[in-house]
C-alpha cells in the first residue's frame, strides 16, 4: 500500500459482519474521530441492533496514512445514516421485547 492511498483497515468478527453490511461498517468509521472511537460504535451498534441469538462482537480499526482523508469519495456516512438510526430505534421498540 502506498502510504496515504487508504484510510483505514477494519477487522471485525462475526458477530458484526453478520449484523452490519460492508457500507454501515464503513459510515461508522468514517463518522468517528479516532480509530478506537470507530471499533467501540461498530460494537456498540451491532450489540444494539442484532438479535439475540447473534455471536460475539469484536471490532479492530487501523488508522492508515489516508485517515485524514476519510470522508473523501463515496456518499459518506449520510449514505446508510437514516437506515442505521432507523435499526436501532426498530431494535430499540419495547414491541420487539427486547429492551
Amino acid at each position: 500500500l502506498a502510504p496515504a492511498e487508504h484510510s483505514f483497515l477494519v477487522l471485525i468478527s462475526d458477530g458484526i459482519s453478520g449484523h452490519l453490511s460492508d457500507q454501515e461498517v464503513v459510515d461508522v468509521v468514517k463518522e468517528a474521530k479516532t480509530p478506537e472511537m470507530a471499533a467501540k460504535e461498530l460494537v456498540k451498534f451491532a450489540v444494539d441492533v442484532k438479535s439475540e441469538d447473534a455471536d460475539n462482537a469484536t471490532a479492530l480499526v487501523v488508522r492508515l496514512g489516508g485517515w485524514e482523508r476519510r470522508s473523501e469519495g463515496g456518499g459518506g456516512s449520510i449514505g446508510t445514516k437514516e437506515q442505521r438510526v432507523w435499526r436501532l430505534n426498530d431494535a430499540m421498540d419495547p414491541r420487539r421485547g427486547r429492551q
